[in-house]
């Protein structure tokens, strides 16, 4: 016996294959996100670094200001249980602005800045009942901040560590994806493509610890630092291919 075509049943498989991928592309209200505690207190945190410290530190001329760029990686962890294809790392350049008291052995060095990070997507993944393949880049903009310690330990080294942590503030997004899934006696294969701004990818806030070495003169505002940064969040992504919960990042300091 023959099987016969259904244009019924495969428009239904189909209709429910976009409809699957709609939720993916609903993007999360600000509301939405903003609505848990840590959140709330991240972002006023934020505000009140942004307005107040910056003019009490300016007010005190034993506090020295310094302003730089900043570009390096940014590496994913990788889950021990998974088995599809893995994202590689992200490349990240952008501004901060830090203070600190140079002539001190010990002192705080509160840090804020801006960065972009620009993540290559080349992912395929899936089951023998269906999978899928994506291609593109994702750009994100993100605030970052640190409150660390610093050491001085000799006249042309120094060493600081401390909490940090980031938060996105927009995503670019452009990404194709090519969806397929086998249903006898008809397979269905849909695609995809995703283009702007969004807050769809990476959208929870990190945070962990970051550690730097100065290898120059703290007394002088011209000098090189490097960067170990490790980060943790919440992942709630609405798509497949991040699915990583944890990075570290490297970055290397030219500070003016």
């Amino acid at each position: 016996m023959t099987s016969q075509h259904h244009p019924f049943k495969e428009k239904c498989i189909l209709e429910r294959v976009k409809l699957l991928h709609f939720c993916e592309l609903v993007f999360l209200p600000l509301d939405v996100i903003t609505n848990s505690t840590p959140m709330k207190l991240l972002l006023l945190s934020t505000v009140l670094f942004l307005t107040i410290f910056p003019v009490t530190l300016k007010s005190q001329s034993a506090w020295k200001r310094e302003t730089g760029f900043r570009f390096g990686l940014v590496l994913p962890k990788t889950p021990s249980n998974y088995y599809d294809t893995k994202i590689g790392g992200a490349l990240k350049i952008g501004a901060y602005q830090s203070w600190a008291r140079p002539e001190k052995r010990f002192s705080l060095r509160p840090e804020i800045g801006v960065d972009i990070e620009r993540l290559s997507i080349n992912y395929d993944g899936g089951g023998l009942g269906g999978g899928m393949e994506a291609t593109g880049v994702i750009y994100s903009l993100n605030l970052e901040y640190a409150c660390l310690v610093q050491l001085k330990l000799f006249k042309k080294l120094g060493f600081a560590i401390g909490p940090s942590g980031k938060y996105l503030l927009t995503n670019y997004t452009k990404v194709k994806e090519h969806h397929w899934m086998i249903y006898n006696p008809h397979p269905v294969s849909t695609d995809y493509q995703i283009n702007g701004f969004n807050r769809k990818y990476l959208y929870e806030p990190s945070f962990g610890f970051k550690t730097m070495l100065f290898t120059k003169n703290l007394d002088d505002k011209k000098n090189i630092c490097f960067s170990f940064e490790r980060l943790w969040f919440k992942n709630n992504n609405q798509t497949a291919f991040i699915y990583y919960s944890e990075t570290t990042e490297l970055s290397f300091y030219v500070v003016f």
